[in-house]
C-alpha cells in the first residue's frame, strides 16, 4: 500500500509526498536510537555513582579497623615495654600484673 502511493506519486512527479513518507520513518527510527541512547547513559550514571559510593564505604570500613588495630597493638607494645622493665627491676610501673601481661 505504502508502495503503490510512492510509486504514484513518483509518477505524477510530486517529490515531497514519497520524500514525506521516507523521511517520516527515518526520523522516528533515529529519534528512538537517540533516547535509547540517552536512557543507556543515564542508567550508566546511576551504576557509577552506586559504584562510588560501595567504594566509599568499603574504604571506610578498613580505615576504622586501623585506628582500632593501632590502639591495640599500641597497648600491646606499651605492655610488652612494661613487662620488659619488670624483669630488669622487678617492679612494676602504674598497671597491676594481669594487665601487664595481657
Amino acid at each position: 500500500m505504502i508502495l503503490r502511493r510512492i510509486a504514484k506519486s513518483l509518477c505524477s512527479r510530486e517529490y515531497s509526498t514519497p520524500g514525506l513518507g521516507l523521511l517520516v520513518p527515518i526520523a522516528r527510527a533515529f529519534a528512538g536510537i537517540q533516547v535509547s541512547k540517552r536512557n543507556d547513559d543515564w542508567i550508566d550514571d546511576l551504576r557509577g555513582q552506586q559504584y562510588l559510593e560501595w567504594i566509599g564505604t568499603d574504604l571506610e570500613e578498613p580505615i576504622s579497623n586501623t585506628a582500632d588495630r593501632l590502639r591495640f597493638w599500641t597497648k600491646v607494645y606499651d605492655l610488652g615495654a612494661q613487662a620488659l622493665r619488670y624483669t630488669k627491676t622487678g617492679a612494676l610501673a602504674d598497671t597491676a600484673f594481669t594487665e601487664a601481661t595481657l
